[in-house]
């Protein structure tokens, strides 16, 4: 109940923004499965992107860059479930493989729930529980066009 109550909820926050609405459901799902967190997974991988200045910080300076660096984290998990768009520039910075591989799980994560909704679409018609015969062909196609995986 409170699941359906955060998507309801999350789709009236963004009821002017429709490309946004998969990006929730992606996230909310993930959030459910306790995937996405701001915790380091039991797998570390060490890379530059991590290691903001590579100073050592006094001790509560320290504790600050850790509580910050949970955030940042959170935020560039959240940033993996939605398509950003980028100008076409060279990227120059370290690129983080911690983030490489949660990009990767988010992405076959998606893969598999787009299945499931596709299998779960395709028993409906074919079993009767949804009346084709009643939307033309065209609908169809624009509705199997808007799912196309670029």
């Amino acid at each position: 109940m409170p699941w359906g109550i955060a998507l309801t909820d999350g789709l009236e926050k963004l009821h002017d923004q429709a490309d946004l609405h998969d990006a929730l459901v992606l996230a909310l799902e993930l959030f459910r499965l306790k995937i996405l967190h701001h915790d380091d997974f039991s797998i570390k991988y060490p890379d530059a992107a991590m290691n903001v200045t590579g100073i050592e910080c006094p001790h509560q300076t320290r504790l600050m860059l850790d509580e910050e660096k949970k955030h940042i984290r959170f935020v560039c998990r959240l940033a993996c479930t939605a398509s950003l768009s980028a100008p076409p520039e060279r990227w120059q910075g370290p690129i983080s493989r911690t983030y490489l591989a949660f990009h990767s799980m988010v992405t076959e994560f998606q893969s598999h729930l787009r299945s499931l909704v596709e299998m779960v679409t395709l028993s409906m018609c074919v079993q009767y529980d949804v009346l084709r015969a009643d939307r033309p062909n065209i609908e169809w196609t624009q509705i199997g066009q808007k799912y196309v995986i670029t």
